[in-house]
């Protein structure tokens, strides 16, 4: 059952699309990444088959399932390295073997909003580029390693800031969608920030490919209770027109990581705990891994089988 203590207290949520419809319920599972207690399910909307974890944790109790040891948080480093020399020589490397994790369109330097920044890496590669760059950050430790780093960055909820001074020619959201309580009105928000001309570039995990209803709880992007939303095209196709957007182009990301971390955790649930975890930390931090599975990934990704999807949108009419 889903935990209610001093620290966390759940509610049910409608589907942001169709209202209070029916739902079926299509898996159950709990926190595999960081095992804080709870135990919650996924239900998928009967009329638009919106995928969502529900009874969740409020706004206001959610960072319980975000200690300063949660992964994206723990990127000490990730920035200085941006921007010496070392990036430079393997530019060329980083094209050619271009996960899209962090594509964005073509785009001369303009202003940059980022949401859900962490220590702030995409900041620092877009800054080098030339871009004028904001971040906004739920973790305090988080932003404060961002802000070290001399970029302007918003330590609060994404849901919880309205208003900014400056319209952006480009906002990004990597794997952010899925954590927000109310994803139309964060979108809508942001519709408000770009420029007429501007772009919405964002990521999330792809519910509709094959690995999540192999693994079930075991897949590696389920991440309940922090991943709230579901998405698969046609349901983020939706979500995004609702908000005021076109969908410009989808772009199955070319890379196992979804793939080898499911793995990882189906054995840890199994009998081989020790190699499900170097699996699960494989899939998360090596660079060797990727570049040899590269090739695979890239196969799967034009058959849209990958398990991550980056999203590419325009203001709508």
């Amino acid at each position: 059952m889903p935990v209610e203590t001093d620290c966390v207290r759940t509610e049910t949520a409608r589907c942001p699309l169709c209202g209070p419809m029916g739902a079926v319920t299509v898996v159950h599972g709990e926190d595999r990444e960081l095992g804080l207690p709870g135990r919650y399910a996924v239900i998928r909307c009967q009329g638009c088959g919106l995928l969502r974890t529900d009874p969740r944790p409020t706004l206001e109790t959610m960072g319980y399932y975000y200690p300063d040891s949660y992964a994206p948080y723990a990127l000490e480093g990730a920035v200085s390295e941006v921007r010496t020399g070392r990036a430079r020589r393997h530019g060329w490397a980083r094209r050619l073997l271009d996960a899209r994790d962090h594509a964005v369109p073509p785009l001369p330097p303009g202003r940059l909003l980022e949401l859900g920044c962490a220590s702030g890496q995409f900041l620092a590669t877009m800054a080098a580029k030339g871009w004028q760059v904001q971040g906004i950050e739920p973790s305090p430790a988080a932003a404060g390693r961002a802000a070290a780093q001399g970029f302007d960055v918003i330590n609060a909820q994404v849901e919880l800031v309205t208003d900014l001074d400056e319209q952006f020619d480009l906002i990004a959201a990597w794997m952010v969608l899925e954590h927000l309580h109310d994803p139309i009105q964060v979108l809508t928000r942001m519709r408000a920030w770009v420029k007429p001309s501007g772009w919405l570039a964002l990521s999330v995990p792809n519910a509709a490919s094959v690995e999540r209803r192999i693994f079930r709880s075991h897949w590696y992007a389920l991440q309940l209770p922090r991943h709230l939303y579901h998405f698969e095209p046609d349901t983020l196709a939706r979500l995004l027109q609702a908000a005021g957007w076109r969908v410009a182009g989808f772009h199955q990301q070319r890379t196992l990581t979804n793939f080898v971390g499911s793995c990882g955790r189906a054995l840890e649930a199994g009998s081989g705990h020790r190699l499900g975890t170097r699996l699960v930390g494989a899939a998360a931090h090596s660079r060797l891994l990727r570049v040899a599975a590269f090739p695979a990934a890239a196969a799967l990704a034009a058959l849209g089988q990958t398990g991550r999807m980056t999203v590419w949108a325009r203001p709508g009419p």
